[in-house]
């Protein structure tokens, strides 16, 4: 049988087995051979499709506005004469004809009640109003059609890129690949040991197979799952192991930062206690080396005077004087020699020991479970 169109289905979905194919082995050339009569047996069998968009064409669209009928606005209301038509085409079939009669007459104030509809295909007339319209009894054949190519899902067909975008049928269990009706007797011979079934059949064996490894794969995926939240729970006790750990490393460093800070502190108390200890010594002796600066400042003041006096008595008197207090050491009551800074000065003897012992201060045991 010839291809009618592309998006062809098998006919066998719309008619009882038996009914699809008669074998008329009158009209078979008794010379075949047997494979041959079956083969081509085959072929026809398979070849007989149908053509989808004619069948809606024909059956389930309306022909006036070419839009497939439905059970609401485009419901297949049927006149008097059977011919089958959309609901809204009816409803505007009515409204262009009121709208005419309007245009003829003023006497029409509004749409008028009921108007003149005629059978676009054999022209039969009815008068009705839109009530009368609404109320034209469905086709219900159409309807149940449109329920069946619901529920079949015709419209849901697969076709062969290889052939002629046959649709695809049948089911090769020794390639596992759903082919169509040429490719069994092409690419997919039973005689070449490839085992070809519809795709009922296939879906009916191969079904329980699929459930079975769906429950597998359910149960493996349980399997992942576990391991998953094992995985997310790990992650969890090593973030707060982390925040323990991190909380334990500040607070032993800051307790040796302490320890330093304070060290640093007394150190500093002992550098400026030390330093003030000087200072005091400092100032007692700058006040007596000031004291004996004025003292001899105030003779040599004198001695000038008496000098310009030319009073000879005076001047050896305050030269006798003068030469006893030349002859005096300085006396400071702190001593104030080159050791004097020694005892102030910060030595840092251990450092090297500290930094070291810092370094190798605390660490981390990692213990594996």
């Amino acid at each position: 049988m010839e291809i009618l169109h592309k998006s062809q289905w098998p006919i066998e979905r719309l008619l009882p087995k038996e009914e699809i194919l008669e074998d008329n082995t009158e009209n078979t050339d008794k010379k075949t051979q047997p494979q041959s009569r079956l083969v081509e047996k085959t072929l026809r069998k398979r070849k007989l499709v149908f053509d989808e968009e004619h069948f809606q064409d024909a059956f389930l669209r309306c022909i006036i506005c070419r839009d497939v009928y439905n059970d609401t606005n485009k419901a297949p209301k049927s006149l008097p004469c059977q011919h089958c038509f959309c609901l809204n085409c009816f409803l505007e079939m009515f409204r262009v004809e009121g709208e005419y009669r309007q245009s003829l007459t003023s006497a029409f104030r509004g749409m008028p009640r009921a108007v003149k509809i005629q059978c676009p295909t054999c022209r039969e007339s009815i008068i009705a109003s839109e009530d009368d319209l609404r109320r034209l009894p469905n086709q219900n054949s159409i309807l149940e059609l449109l329920k069946f190519v619901e529920q079949t899902g015709i419209t849901d067909i697969s076709y062969c890129s290889k052939h002629q975008l046959q649709p695809i049928n049948f089911f090769c269990e020794l390639c596992s690949v759903a082919v169509c009706s040429d490719c069994t007797v092409l690419d997919h011979k039973e005689i070449n040991g490839h085992n070809v079934m519809s795709i009922d059949e296939a879906l009916k064996k191969y079904t329980p197979v699929i459930n079975d490894s769906i429950e597998d794969m359910e149960m493996q995926k349980q399997k992942y799952r576990e391991k998953r939240l094992q995985i997310l729970q790990r992650m969890e006790d090593v973030n707060k192991m982390e925040k323990r750990v991190s909380a334990e490393i500040k607070e032993a460093f800051q307790s040796f930062r302490n320890a330093i800070i304070e060290r640093e502190r007394n150190i500093t108390s002992m550098a400026e206690q030390e330093a003030s200890r000087k200072r005091t010594h400092l100032s007692e002796n700058l006040r007596q080396i000031t004291e004996k600066e004025e003292d001899m400042t105030e003779r040599i003041k004198i001695l000038n005077a008496a000098k310009v006096e030319k009073d000879i008595p005076y001047m050896f008197s305050m030269y006798s004087a003068v030469q006893d207090s030349l002859n005096d050491n300085i006396e400071l009551p702190h001593r104030m020699d080159d050791g004097f800074d020694l005892s102030f000065h910060y030595k840092t003897e251990k450092l090297d020991t500290v930094t070291w012992d810092l370094k190798e201060f605390g660490f981390l045991t990692i213990e594996s479970s």
